[in-house]
């Protein structure tokens, strides 16, 4: 029995010796240094608190208004934590606001971690595998839009979005995959677009070199957006199909019918769009469009006037401090409406078709002004407008004067009346006078 009780006691001593050591400052290194090498994806925060016994622990980790808490076994190593990161901008430089997150924690060759998070109004799950880096998957929804631009430091000029997101990232060790859907409202450069629908492709290497594709669609227009960020530019590559009605805001000129443009952005930082018979661009807040050979029936339709004449139309418009278009109209067929006729009935010359037409004005929100010229140098017949005025709701008002060889004819048109103003015989006004 004595010899027995030494050995228990001896063993006891052992143990409570060991337990010491264990206890002391040599057996905290020995403990924490075990925790770091398992926490070693969390390098920009340090131990605030440590306390262990024979084989359960509490560590927090904090770094200004950040804290996490993890509580669990030694051997092995699992169990629960708990990350209030109230202030991401103090332990890392790509991201903002808070990520709030609880779950649990199991080591087996590496940090397997499972549980939710809160950030940008929206709630996800996570599962990760973390050595130096983690890896894994998050997914949820309901995340605010513009929350969620804000923490992940993404700014867009002129973007204002009202909807929500689901995510559903995939998170590797060279890149980021996944997609976000959106719904809801969109306003770009003072353009609104109601209740989009939208799906977001990412292949994120770095915050300087990703791929972003866009497919998003609404009552009003259809996008679609192959987005390359590289270190030293953006560029941009797609289609918008868009209700020309929609984009009054910037055009000021109440424009018609529906055009799919072909979209460039490059190194130049211009925005680039074409479709047939129309190309320009946007730059510094500058709109800057040309028509070539544009069918003057899609024209008309677009800039919703009753058209006049057929043929090509070439021209240009810009929107910017100063908003103006000119527009030519070669080899012009007369198209007949009520002052076609009202005209007939006193020129002695029929007009069925013009050599050129010209066109040019300014505008502003509720009007445009303009000035035409119209010839049939073969029937010495000359046509002008100066000064005319066209309301965008409908009404518009413009004197005419028409030199047919020595002949003046001048009328006035206000909406559907024409009145004659006066009629000169053997007019001695030279034509070469009117100039364009």
């Amino acid at each position: 029995m004595k010899i027995g009780g030494i050995i228990i006691g001896s063993a006891l001593a052992i143990v409570l010796i060991l337990f010491g050591l264990y206890k002391s400052s040599l057996g905290e290194k020995f403990v924490f240094s075990k925790i770091k090498d398992k926490i070693k994806f969390i390098n920009n925060m340090d131990v605030s608190y440590l306390k262990y016994n024979f084989n359960s622990f509490s560590l927090i980790l904090q770094k200004g208004s950040n804290k996490i808490y993890m509580y669990g076994d030694l051997f092995p190593f699992n169990g629960i934590y708990e990350a209030n990161l109230n202030n991401l901008e103090e332990i890392t430089d790509d991201f903002r606001g808070s990520f709030i997150s609880k779950g649990s924690f199991k080591y087996s060759g590496y940090m397997g971690i499972t549980g939710n998070a809160e950030f940008a109004g929206g709630y996800s799950n996570l599962r990760l595998q973390c050595l130096e880096k983690c890896i894994g998957i998050l997914s949820g929804d309901e995340f605010n839009s513009s929350k969620l631009l804000y923490m992940t430091k993404i700014e867009i000029p002129h973007l204002k979005l009202n909807g929500k997101n689901n995510l559903n990232l995939v998170i590797k060790h060279t890149q980021t995959d996944g997609n976000i859907k959106y719904y809801g409202d969109v306003e770009y450069l003072g353009l609104l677009f109601k209740d989009v629908l939208a799906n977001v492709v990412l292949d994120i290497k770095n915050r300087n070199n990703f791929n972003v594709k866009v497919y998003a669609k609404n009552n009003d227009a259809l996008v679609k957006l192959d987005i390359n960020k590289k270190p030293d530019a953006v560029l941009i590559n797609g289609n918008i199909k868009i209700k020309l009605q929609k984009l009054l805001p910037v055009t000021y000129f109440p424009l018609h019918s529906t055009r799919d443009f072909k979209i460039f952005y490059d190194y130049q930082q211009v925005l680039k769009f074409e479709d047939d018979g129309i190309n320009g661009l946007y730059s510094d807040g500058k709109i800057s469009i040309n028509i070539n050979s544009l069918p003057s029936g899609e024209f008309f339709n677009m800039i919703g006037i009753k058209p006049f004449v057929r043929g090509k139309v070439n021209g240009s418009i810009t929107v910017g401090k100063n908003r103006e278009y000119d527009f030519l109209i070669s080899n012009a067929r007369v198209l007949d409406n009520k002052l076609i006729r009202f005209l007939k009935r006193y020129l002695p010359r029929k007009i069925n078709s013009l050599d050129v037409v010209l066109v040019k004005g300014t505008f502003d929100k509720n009007k445009t002004v303009f000035n035409l010229i119209a010839k049939n140098n073969s029937k010495n017949l000359l046509i002008s407008i100066q000064n005319g005025v066209y309301f965008y709701n409908g009404n518009y008002r413009f004197r005419i004067e028409v030199m047919a060889g020595s002949n003046k004819y001048v009328f006035n048109v206000t909406n559907s009346k024409i009145n004659i103003v006066k009629i000169i015989k053997n007019s001695t006004k030279k034509q070469e006078v009117l100039v364009y």
